[in-house]
Order: structure tokens, then C-alpha cells, then sequence
């Protein structure tokens, strides 16, 4: 595997694949680190007119104490349902619109390329994600 003049690592189709695996780690990873950060939102949020917790601390302590630890992640199966698929997406758009661009433009800046891919495989893996759900 080596770089080209734009930083970009070439080489075999393994070396890729590898590469989308890991984000895709790296995504599942970041719904664990976050998902209690997500729930008690939600759960604050949530509550109208009867005020289960009065903050986010108590929240956490609450939820922690009724339900368990594991009472944080209630829900997170599903959450990773719609991770797995979007995070493909964005992989797989990201890569095709860059290499089509880079074919047909190949003097325009990396950062620009960059910046345009990766906005419309976000859009493409959000909307994606959806129809998928």
C-alpha cells in the first residue's frame, strides 16, 4: 500500500475494505460511547407534565438505579440496525463519487473533493438510512 501526492492510500481491494470495516467499527463505537448521552435527552425531553428527573445527573443515577447500568442502552440494538446500513452508505458513495469526480477532474483540490463527496454521501446515507428503517 503506498500514497499518492494527494495522501491518499492506493493499493489492493483489501486494504479498502479493511479501511470501510473500521469506520464501521468506529461508528458501532461511537453509538456505545454516546448512547446513554442519547437516552437521558431523550428521556428529559420526554417528560411533560410529571417531572421524572430533575436533571442530568439524576437522570443517569435514576436510570442506573431502577434499571441497572445496562438500563442505559435500552434500545441500542435497534440504534445499530440503522448505523450498520448508513454507515455502508456513506462508505460506498463517499468512495464512488470521489473516484468518478477524480476521473473526470482529476487538477481539482482534494479539499474541495473532498467536501463535496463527503456532503452528498451524507445526504445519500441519511436519506438511505431511512428507506432502510
Amino acid at each position: 500500500m503506498a500514497c499518492n501526492d494527494g495522501g491518499e492510500v492506493r493499493g489492493n481491494s483489501s486494504a479498502h475494505t479493511l479501511v470501510h470495516f473500521l469506520g464501521g467499527l468506529a461508528g458501532i463505537t461511537d453509538e456505545f460511547a454516546t448512547f446513554p448521552l442519547d437516552l437521558v435527552r431523550t428521556r428529559l425531553a420526554a417528560q411533560r407534565s410529571t417531572m421524572y428527573y430533575r436533571g442530568i445527573s439524576h437522570a443517569f443515577s435514576t436510570i442506573c438505579r431502577d434499571e441497572g447500568f445496562l438500563g442505559l442502552y435500552k434500545g441500542l440494538g435497534a440504534t445499530l440496525l440503522g448505523v450498520g446500513p448508513s454507515i455502508a452508505i456513506s462508505f460506498s458513495v463517499y468512495e464512488w463519487l470521489r473516484s468518478v469526480w477524480q476521473s473526470q477532474r482529476p487538477d481539482d483540490s482534494t479539499a474541495v473533493v473532498g467536501l463535496a463527496c463527503g456532503s452528498l454521501s451524507g445526504i445519500a446515507s441519511s436519506t438511505g438510512g431511512f428507506a432502510l428503517i
